[in-house]
């Protein structure tokens, strides 16, 4: 998978400039002046998506369609962009196709470096907060919303269930399925979801965000709405 559609000279000055943290796409630090200037002017090439992979050949298929009007995610994270639905009962590599996950797993989940993102979502009730010092990547973001939904489902968390019908028959349907002819039948909070175990993407929704934020905490800039569905 190329980086580029073609290699000029100034694109390719644009990647020598780059900290050897990002040649490897694991950003360490913020881009120089001269760096992010090379960037603007050659990182966006028509019909790509900068530094991340970008690909000219038909037969090499790309997880992501199109451009997300979220230009700053990576499109395979990005809602109305990535075509990988992936079932959050599996770890990721082995819930995602090989070839998505391997080619685009240790890519920057932004374009510039973030040490945090915070997930929030109309689906389930937890927040997350992925951090990574040396800047947080797409396979972080599914490996941490895989690790949260194996968590047990907490007593108080069971006792908001039971005030939403749907919800705890979704939960104690879920959990049946999930646990038929296993010893072990405690609740987990992929449960929650019910058949919505599918994620498709993350979204922008500031009115949801800004109610969601616990008052007295503090925001995060790279916040972004989970995407759950049935398939």
């Amino acid at each position: 998978m190329n980086f580029w559609p073609q290699q000029q000279p100034a694109q390719q000055q644009f990647n020598n400039a780059l900290p050897a943290q990002w040649a490897n796409a694991f950003p360490g630090q913020a881009p120089s002046q001269q760096q992010q200037q090379l960037f603007n002017q050659f990182g966006q090439p028509a019909g790509g998506h900068g530094f991340w992979p970008f690909n000219k050949n038909d037969n090499d298929p790309s997880p992501f369609r199109g451009s997300s009007k979220h230009v700053d995610l990576h499109p395979i994270l990005a809602a109305d962009t990535t075509l990988v639905a992936y079932n959050v009962t599996t770890k990721p590599n082995a819930g995602i196709n090989p070839y998505a996950y391997t080619q685009n797993a240790h890519y920057p989940s932004t374009r510039l470096p973030t040490k945090c993102v915070r997930l929030v979502s109309l689906a389930f009730p937890w927040m997350i907060e992925v951090k990574g010092a040396g800047g947080v990547t797409v396979g972080m973001i599914w490996e941490a919303l895989h690790a949260m939904f194996q968590v047990e489902l907490q007593d108080s968390e069971w006792g908001a269930a039971i005030l939403d019908r749907k919800i705890r028959t979704a939960i104690e349907k879920a959990s049946k399925k999930r646990t038929e002819g296993k010893k072990d039948t405690k609740l987990r909070r992929i449960d929650w979801l019910g058949d919505a175990v599918y994620f498709r993407g993350l979204d922008r929704d500031p009115e949801f965000e800004k109610a969601r934020l616990l008052p007295g905490q503090d925001a995060v800039a790279d916040t972004w709405v989970v995407k759950m569905s049935t398939s």
